[in-house]
């Protein structure tokens, strides 16, 4: 003690803390005086992170075309791209991409009854052996050595997929492949009504051919070795999600 004052050392100078106000937990802190003549709030930018890395990005043989573009998929709400039979083609393209819900996803190596073998790849679950998969791969440097890890079943990663096949090249893909779908579905014959497919059944069917193949039984209760759900409940997914999305188009 130094008259009547507690020793604080050398130092002259106080060193705070001064207890100005006291705070429990989670409440809120007063931190100054608004400025009512500026805009004193921070917003989030809302933006988030596309989830694909664009470094290292293969060239496609088009010079024209921009690499980082062609990783984003378009926004598809166009209410007048109908198919013959009524269906709302990219509606429905966007159901069955969006069942999946993946543009890296890459499924085991399997081979069919007819010795025919190959891998489900993307959003809508295409095989590595679709000519029309291999010819966009094949397309780029690195595709062929891309294509040969695909058919010998080397593991592949999800920046890899979306190097070689990006979404928006599956979703063109998927939207001529939509086109096909409802057509051949439509050539069939459902067996509740003994008459082609047409409507919501006719959406239901073109699902089950896309998940399973054109020679899939109607109805299917079988699974598909890449997904929990069976034949018919995928057909019956799709076309939920294909409802949601005539709403969200604003198209009903």
């Amino acid at each position: 003690m130094r008259n009547n004052f507690v020793d604080l050392g050398c130092t002259p100078y106080f060193i705070g803390p001064v207890l100005f106000m006291t705070y429990r937990e989670k409440e809120p802190i007063f931190l100054g005086r608004i400025d009512t003549d500026k805009n004193s709030i921070s917003s989030p930018t809302g933006l988030k992170s596309s989830g694909f890395r664009f470094n290292n990005s293969p060239i496609t043989s088009n010079n024209g075309n921009d690499a980082v573009a062609n990783l984003i998929p378009a926004s598809k709400e166009n209410c007048n791209k109908i198919h013959v039979s009524g269906t709302n083609i990219d509606a429905l393209s966007s159901a069955l991409s969006n069942t999946q819900n993946n543009y890296n996803f890459v499924g085991n190596y399997v081979c069919d009854s007819n010795g025919n073998c190959g891998r489900a790849i993307g959003a809508m679950q295409f095989m590595s052996s679709n000519p029309d998969v291999r010819k966009i791969i094949v397309s780029k440097a690195g595709g062929q050595e891309f294509l040969s890890k695909l058919d010998s079943g080397e593991q592949i990663t999800g920046e890899e997929m979306t190097q070689y096949f990006s979404p928006s090249e599956q979703q063109t893909l998927i939207d001529s492949q939509t086109n096909n779908l409802l057509s051949t579905a439509s050539q069939q014959i459902d067996p509740i009504t003994g008459k082609a497919f047409t409507g919501e059944r006719l959406i239901e069917r073109a699902a089950q051919i896309q998940f399973a193949g054109t020679n899939i039984t109607i109805d299917s209760q079988a699974i598909n070795p890449n997904d929990a759900k069976t034949v018919k409940e995928y057909g019956e997914k799709t076309k939920t999600k294909y409802k949601q999305n005539l709403q969200s188009m604003n198209c009903l």
